[in-house]
């Protein structure tokens, strides 16, 4: 909640983003950091956006098509609900474009969010390895690990925001 406007922003409107690992009152979330693909990623602190005891698909014959992605975990999200996946589908119905985080992203959110992330536990990413695994995030000391998408386990919800721009971050000469 931004305490000045009283209301949720949610906007794609260029904005100051805190440094990594703050709170961002205008987003109601966490920032973890800009992606490689130029994303600002955003930890949604409400609980509606955290999942228990839930499995990430089911097992196939073939991969989901357009789920395999290391970096684009919107894409990755989108694909699964395609495939019905519960878990996609329940994210997807979320407010403010919500999506299962990417292998990567899900390694940026431990870098620099793992204090605000339950320790000890699997995380599913949006990251399909096979037609039977996805990847995992330990949150405890940043290993992966793909398993079998049937398992069930934790994940949370992400979201992001378009770069005004980020000439500001190289080095100056």
């Amino acid at each position: 909640m931004n305490p000045s406007k009283g209301k949720n922003s949610f906007s794609n409107e260029p904005q100051q983003p805190p440094l990594p690992g703050e709170y961002w009152f205008e987003e109601q979330g966490f920032y973890a950091g800009i992606t490689p693909s130029g994303w600002h990623l955003i930890l949604p602190d409400s609980p509606s956006c955290y999942f228990q005891d839930i499995p990430w698909g089911t097992s196939a014959l073939q991969p989901i098509d357009g789920a395999d992605s290391e970096h684009d975990g919107l894409a990755n999200t989108h694909a699964m609900a395609r495939a019905n996946s519960e878990l996609a589908l329940r994210i997807c119905a979320l407010p403010g474009t919500c999506y299962l985080p990417s292998r990567f992203e899900s390694a940026l959110l431990y870098a620099t969010l793992y204090k605000q992330i339950a320790r000890g536990d699997w995380y599913w990413t949006s990251t399909q390895y096979s037609s039977r695994n996805a990847w995992f995030q330990y949150f405890s000391t940043g290993f992966q690990l793909n398993n079998s998408k049937d398992l069930r386990a934790r994940a949370r919800a992400v979201r992001r925001l378009a770069c005004a721009r980020t000439s500001h971050l190289l080095p100056l000469r």
